[in-house]
C-alpha cells in the first residue's frame, strides 16, 4: 500500500549542517576550520521503494545519478556484492550483508535512516561519510553504521551497537559513545595508530514515526582521534584531532525544499575533495607535516585470522589492467605447479570482495602452501621481483604485503635451478628487472639471481617487458612529480625507496 505523500516526505530530510575540524598534535601544526554543507536523512525503505522520486527522477532519483539533478547509487555504498546477488544489489541488502559478516542477524533490520550526501548531477565526489541509523523495530534504535570514504576510493564501517561496549562516560550534549581502535588510512598526515572516540545524538524519531517532525532533535556526530601516548586501561590517549558535524537546520524534501537548498548552496556538493586539498596544502607546505603513503588495507577476510568484529575495510582499490594481466598469470602458474609439484597451493585475500583460490594436486594428503595477501600488487611484485629470496625479503619481511605458512614451500613453487655464469647470460626480461634493484643485493650470497624468471617461460616476453619498464617509468615519474612539487613523504616511507627499506631489514635480520 502507498503511503500518503505527507508521510512520505516526513521520511527525507535536507539539512544545513556545519563540518567543523581542529588539529592539535603535533602543537606547532595545529589547525582549524568550519565550513556548510548539505547532506540529506532517507528512509531506506521508503528510498528504495521510489517513493522519493521527484519530478519523474530528474530533481531527485534512486537506482541511478546519469541524468539526474540529485541521484542515489546503490553501487557506491558499503561492499560490492554483486557477484553473489543476480540482478541489482539494493542498499538494503548490502546493510543485511554487512551485518551478516560481522557476527550479528541482518534479518533484523526493520527500516534504517541513511543521512549521506547524494550525487550532484552524476558527480558523487568523495562522501567521506555516510552514517546508516538501523532499526529493529519500528521505533527501537538497534545499531550505527559508520561507513567512511578516502581520497583513494576505499571504503571502511564500523558497526557500533546501542548498549554494547559504549563508554561510561559521553561527551556533554551527545547520548551514545564507543572508543574503537583506528584501522583505516584516511588523511594522509595520521598513520593508523590510535584510537577513535565517536560520540552520537541520535534521530528524535525513527522512520515509521511520520507524525512527527525531526527538527526537535536532530543527529550530530563528534569524532576524537587520540593518540597512542598515555593510552591507558582507563582511557584513550590524548586528543590529536576532533571533527563534528552538526546540523543546524532540517526540513522536509520537497522540490520546492531541494531548489531552495540547491539556490542557497551551489556548490555544496561539489566542494569536498576541492576542501580537501586546499586544507592539504596548508598542511603540508605552512604547517609543515610530511605524508604517510598510503598503506594497503588491513586484511578483513578469516583467512588472515581475522574476528568478525564491528571495524573492518569494505571496499578497496580495484585492480590495473596490469595487476589483472599478473593476477591472471600467476593463477594459471600455480594451477600447473600445484599437479606438477603434487602439493596444494591455497590464495586467500585480505579483500572480502575477492575470493579464496584452492589449486589442488592429484593426490590426497600432499602438504599445502597457504598464501595470504593483501592486495593485487602482490601479482605485480612476483611478476617484477628477479628471485623467490628477493620477493620473500621485500614483500614478506618488508612491505608485509603477503604472508606464507611455507617459505621452503614458497620457493619450491616459484624457484627455477640456478645455472652457472657459463651459461647463457639473463634473459632481456630479467635483465630488465635487475635494473631496478640496488647492487649491494645482486652480489649479495643470500639472493642468487636465475637466468630467467618463473613467470616467464610460458609468456609473452614483450608483454612482461612492457609492463616492467612501464612500471618502473611509473615510479619515476611519481617521484619527479613529488620533487617538483616540492612535497614531502615522512622519511623513510618514501614509495620508491622499498628496497632501501628491505636493506634496513636484510642488516637487521644478519
Amino acid at each position: 500500500m502507498s503511503l500518503p505523500s505527507d508521510s512520505i516526505r516526513r521520511k527525507a530530510y535536507i539539512f544545513r549542517s556545519k563540518i567543523t575540524h581542529s588539529r592539535f598534535k603535533p602543537t606547532e601544526s595545529s589547525h582549524d576550520f568550519s565550513y556548510d554543507i548539505l547532506s540529506f536523512l532517507f528512509s531506506i525503505n521508503v528510498l528504495e521503494s521510489g517513493s522519493l522520486n521527484l519530478w519523474h527522477g530528474f530533481l531527485f532519483g534512486y537506482g541511478g545519478t546519469f541524468g539526474k539533478v540529485l541521484g542515489i547509487r546503490p553501487a557506491a555504498y558499503l561492499q560490492d556484492i554483486s557477484s553473489s546477488h543476480s540482478g541489482v544489489v539494493t542498499i538494503r541488502e548490502k546493510i543485511v550483508h554487512l551485518l551478516d559478516s560481522r557476527g550479528y542477524d541482518g534479518r533484523r533490520v526493520h527500516d534504517a535512516w541513511m543521512l549521506t550526501m547524494p550525487a550532484y548531477f552524476g558527480f558523487e565526489g568523495i562522501n567521506p561519510l555516510t552514517v546508516y541509523y538501523c532499526y529493529d523495530s519500528p521505533t527501537n534504535l538497534w545499531l550505527i553504521i559508520f561507513e567512511i570514504h578516502n581520497t583513494f576510493g576505499e571504503r571502511h564501517a564500523h558497526v557500533l551497537e546501542l548498549g554494547e561496549d559504549e563508554d561510561k562516560q559521553v561527551f556533554h550534549g551527545f547520548t551514545h559513545q564507543w572508543t574503537i581502535p583506528r584501522e583505516f588510512h584516511v588523511s594522509p598526515f595520521n598513520d593508523r595508530k590510535g584510537t577513535y572516540s565517536i560520540a552520537v545524538t541520535v534521530p528524535s524519531h525513527s522512520p515509521a514515526s511520520s507524525d512527527e517532525h525531526l527538527s526537535s532533535s536532530l543527529p550530530r556526530i563528534l569524532i576524537h582521534l587520540n593518540s597512542d601516548d598515555a593510552r591507558t586501561s582507563e582511557g584513550p590517549g590524548s586528543l590529536k584531532l576532533l571533527a563534528m558535524l552538526r546540523p543546524t537546520s532540517a526540513v522536509e524534501m520537497t522540490p520546492r525544499n531541494v531548489l531552495l537548498a540547491l539556490s542557497t548552496y551551489p556548490f555544496a556538493l561539489f566542494l569536498s575533495f576541492v576542501r580537501i586539498l586546499y586544507h592539504a596544502r596548508i598542511l603540508h607546505y605552512q604547517k609543515r607535516l610530511d605524508v604517510y603513503p598510503r598503506p594497503e588495507p588491513k586484511p578483513a577476510t578469516q583467512g588472515w585470522h581475522c574476528s568478525s568484529g564491528r571495524s573492518g575495510t569494505i571496499g578497496w582499490q580495484p585492480e590495473g589492467m596490469m595487476e589483472r594481466y599478473a593476477r591472471r598469470l600467476v593463477q594459471e602458474f600455480l594451477k600447473r605447479r600445484a599437479r606438477e609439484l603434487d602439493i596444494n597451493i591455497v590464495l586467500i585475500p585480505g579483500d572480502l570482495s575477492q575470493k579464496t583460490l584452492t589449486f589442488h594436486s592429484d593426490n590426497d594428503h600432499v602438504s599445502t602452501l597457504v598464501i595470504s595477501y593483501l592486495a593485487p600488487n602482490f601479482f605485480m611484485m612476483l611478476l617484477l621481483t628477479p628471485s623467490t629470496e628477493l620477493v620473500l625479503l621485500l614483500g614478506h619481511k618488508t612491505e608485509k604485503l603477503f604472508k606464507v605458512s611455507s617459505e621452503e614451500l614458497f620457493d619450491q613453487v616459484f624457484q627455477l635451478p640456478y645455472t652457472s655464469s657459463s651459461e647463457p647470460s639473463y634473459s632481456l626480461t630479467q635483465s630488465l628487472r635487475l635494473r631496478t634493484i640496488p647492487e649491494i643485493l645482486l652480489q649479495h650470497p643470500s639472493f642468487p639471481i636465475p637466468r630467467q624468471h618463473v613467470l616467464d617461460a610460458d609468456n609473452s616476453s614483450f608483454v612482461i617487458a612492457t609492463i616492467i619498464c612501464l612500471s618502473a617509468a611509473m615510479e619515476l615519474l611519481e617521484k619527479l612529480i613529488f620533487h617538483a612539487l616540492k612535497a614531502r613523504f615522512i622519511q623513510g616511507q618514501e614509495p620508491w625507496g622499498k628496497w632501501n627499506r628491505a636493506l634496513k631489514v636484510l642488516g637487521s635480520d644478519q
